[in-house]
């Protein structure tokens, strides 16, 4: 069955092996690093990466929220600055984005240890983060064309995840009707081990019945990005709250979540599977 939503499409600026890449394989990293200056669509790391993309398809599309669909991370971030503020403890926005994936609580407790306050406050902590988020997160924005293009990877054939740090509350809450889209939503209620820990990721790939090494993961910051790697899963980061120098563990970069649809609708070896 052809894939008519996503035909082939031109890739301007980005490297995709071709048919006779077996006859090429001296192109070195140099070389295919230098095509990638400018203004990106899709940055793939290393050439033997790709070579082994190549003889791989995939089933499931497994998406973050928080930063690839939900447009959330300045909240959260505003609401984990007061929170910490409340313990006189000052938080700057990076040094937060890069523990993103992680549960509330597991946040609560790294900066109070990092801080060497009493750990008895964890709970009470990731309480008023929630609390404050809940105030200033009333009106949830999603990225644009987010959530029309996971109908769309839906429609094509793809098995849809979705895999998160937040709680099952807040997420639910978020998305509404939309939750429908996925077969599979797995929070940090649902696993005891949290992203960077492979669990999240392997058991949305269990509910949907697929195989983790045939599962696409979209994310947006390390310990995502970690946590799919772990999983076996080909990791695709969006730079949406974090520059790519800080998603170096990711497969391939996109600059807005929109352009997955180049990687699910490039060549074959980016293809779900069934073709007549």
């Amino acid at each position: 069955m052809k894939n008519h939503l996503f035909p082939r499409m031109s890739f301007p600026n980005v490297f995709i092996p071709d048919k006779d890449i077996r006859g090429r394989i001296h192109t070195t990293t140099e070389t295919l690093d230098s095509r990638f200056r400018g203004n990106d669509v899709i940055r793939v790391f290393q050439l033997t990466q790709v070579m082994k993309t190549i003889q791989k398809r995939y089933d499931a599309v497994l998406f973050d929220f928080d930063g690839v669909i939900g447009r959330t991370m300045s909240d959260n971030y505003r609401a984990w600055k007061g929170a910490m503020a409340s313990r006189g403890i000052r938080l700057g926005r990076t040094e937060y984005l890069l523990l993103e994936g992680m549960s509330v609580r597991a946040i609560a407790e790294h900066f109070l240890k990092l801080h060497r306050s009493a750990l008895s406050g964890i709970d009470g902590l990731a309480r008023l983060k929630e609390k404050l988020y809940a105030l200033s997160g009333k009106n949830i924005s999603m990225y644009p064309g987010a959530l029309r293009l996971a109908g769309e990877i839906k429609k094509s054939g793809y098995k849809l995840g979705l895999v998160t740090g937040g709680g099952a509350t807040r997420i639910a809450r978020a998305l509404g009707k939309n939750a429908a889209l996925f077969g599979a939503i797995v929070t940090a209620d649902d696993v005891k081990k949290c992203k960077p820990h492979p669990d999240p990721y392997l058991a949305a790939a269990k509910i949907l019945s697929v195989k983790p090494s045939r599962c696409i993961a979209v994310e947006n910051a390390p310990l995502g990005i970690e946590s799919a790697k772990r999983a076996g899963m080909f990791c695709v980061a969006v730079t949406s709250t974090l520059a790519g120098r800080y998603l170096s563990g990711a497969d391939a970069l996109i600059d807005d979540v929109r352009k997955l649809r180049h990687i699910l609708s490039g060549p074959n070896e980016f293809k779900k599977g069934k073709q007549t």
